[in-house]
């Protein structure tokens, strides 16, 4: 695994990989529609949002060795993406009925 890898994707930088990280948590890999993900922002803050990434995917996990299974990733960057998420969420997932 590459430094910034999710779920067998590479990611060109950190920055990216919490994106798609943060997009992947809120539309649950397309379950989620538009109206359920602007539901759940209403709900939860990005810490909370965060956290349930973090636990939900073992996303803080170590190997064998005591090493991160994903060593890129942060949870103070994985916050940051959520809330940059949310400030662009019309931009990332646009409403197609309007």
């Amino acid at each position: 695994m590459s430094n910034c890898e999710f779920q067998g994707i590479s990611y060109k930088n950190s920055h990216h990989m919490h994106a798609a990280i943060a997009e992947t948590w809120l539309c649950a890999g397309g379950l989620n529609n538009r109206a359920d993900m602007i539901e759940m922002l209403s709900d939860a803050t990005d810490e909370s949002f965060a956290d349930e990434a973090i636990y939900g995917w073992g996303l803080a996990e170590a190997n064998d060795e005591g090493e991160p299974i994903m060593p890129a990733f942060d949870r103070a960057d994985l916050i940051k993406a959520f809330a940059d998420l949310r400030g662009d969420f019309d931009a990332r997932f646009p409403d197609h009925d309007a």
